[in-house]
């Protein structure tokens, strides 16, 4: 039987961790002729236990402890072990061959000033460092697998890679319970969520100068942000700026919100608003979509594939253009519906995980008979 390595090291929040646990759940139920070793940094409870699956612990502390893995200790854990294909998830390549790489970390694909010229010198070097290391290590990756076809594209023209495939993000409704309510404790209005973890690509900064105008005409329109002051600098920076600017009735903070609570929270808002500047493949907008939302985000590629008619552009760094995006679907119930509308035909035609685990087996088995 076929032995297939799966470096999961980094897959420890958000959407890295959320593919990790969706590709195991699929290994688990499907019957395939491989047998899979998972590396995680430890066992979560949630993860499935089966025959065709054994885990690898390895306590990761920082950025520089994967990179010790990938560069040393996981080359020497695969030539030991004699794994016939590596699949990694990783944002680092392992130095070793036969290597499958699922592509997510955006920052290598859009380097412009409107992004990195955000970070604070400790970010940019650790993002610079992690992409000189990227086209370092490139050479061992055999097929790459993006998640849109703008960033199959950008990786080619970018990093000459040739062996590029499209896999889109997956959604699966079977996370999401009503079991558990939020005391929102919001007043009436038109409530947008913002679901996201504080990071600088996702422009959250931009609602301190949209909810100055919000206050300024005194509009009806609210703020929902789930975001935690322990994640960050960054986060207790705008949370401290919310408070000094009288803004905690538009723009609320409601800290980070579990699966369990989704549903509640998007059935109790209007619609969903991102104005992020860099995305792989958000499974945010795919959320809104299923539970019928209207989405308001960045007119920028990333977004536009992903979400196509189901969503309300506008510039990201622009605030009045962010608020007259919000009152045009606002104050128009046809223009919100045919959003809704248009999300249900994207979800309707978006490939479930096991769809998605039979293309990455069909990548497996092309890829090993042709190493023959």
């Amino acid at each position: 039987m076929k032995k297939i390595f799966i470096n999961g090291l980094s897959s420890r929040s958000a959407g890295g961790k959320s593919i990790l646990f969706n590709l195991l759940l699929e290994i688990h139920n499907s019957n395939n002729e491989y047998t899979f070793y998972v590396a995680v940094h430890e066992l979560d409870e949630k993860f499935p236990i089966g025959k065709n699956i054994n885990y690898i612990v390895r306590p990761i502390k920082n950025s520089i402890s994967i990179l010790i893995e990938s560069l040393i200790l996981l080359p020497r854990l695969i030539k030991k072990n004699q794994f016939d294909l590596i699949m990694n998830l990783s944002d680092i390549p392992i130095r070793a061959r036969k290597q499958i790489f699922l592509f997510d970390w955006a920052y290598a694909l859009y380097p412009e000033k409107r992004i990195w010229g955000r970070f604070v010198l400790s970010e940019f070097i650790h993002r610079r460092l992690k992409i000189i290391i990227f086209k370092k290590m490139k050479k061992y990756i055999d097929i790459i697998i993006a998640q849109t076809n703008d960033s199959a594209d950008l990786l080619k023209k970018k990093y000459g890679f040739t062996s590029v495939e499209v896999i889109p993000n997956s959604f699966s409704s079977t996370k999401y319970k009503i079991d558990k309510k939020i005391n929102l404790n919001i007043s009436e209005g038109y409530t947008l969520l913002c679901l996201s973890r504080y990071y600088s690509h996702k422009n959250l900064e931009i609602f301190l100068s949209l909810g100055k105008i919000i206050y300024k005409e005194e509009l009806d329109i609210k703020i929902l942000l789930t975001i935690s002051g322990n994640h960050s600098k960054g986060a207790r920076k705008l949370l401290e700026k919310i408070d000094q600017l009288g803004l905690k009735e538009i723009i609320i903070n409601i800290g980070e919100v579990p699966h369990e609570q989704l549903e509640y929270l998007y059935k109790n808002t209007n619609g969903l608003i991102m104005p992020t500047l860099l995305e792989s493949f958000s499974g945010t907008y795919l959320e809104a979509m299923y539970f019928r939302r209207p989405i308001f985000t960045s007119k920028l590629p990333f977004a536009i594939e992903v979400c196509g008619k189901a969503a309300e552009y506008f510039n990201p760094n622009d605030a009045n253009d962010i608020l007259s995006s919000i009152k045009k679907i606002k104050n128009n119930k046809n223009l919100e519906k045919n959003l809704i509308i248009e999300g249900s035909k994207i979800i309707s035609n978006m490939p479930n995980w096991s769809k998605n685990f039979s293309s990455f087996l069909k990548i497996f088995n092309k890829y090993l008979e042709s190493s023959k």
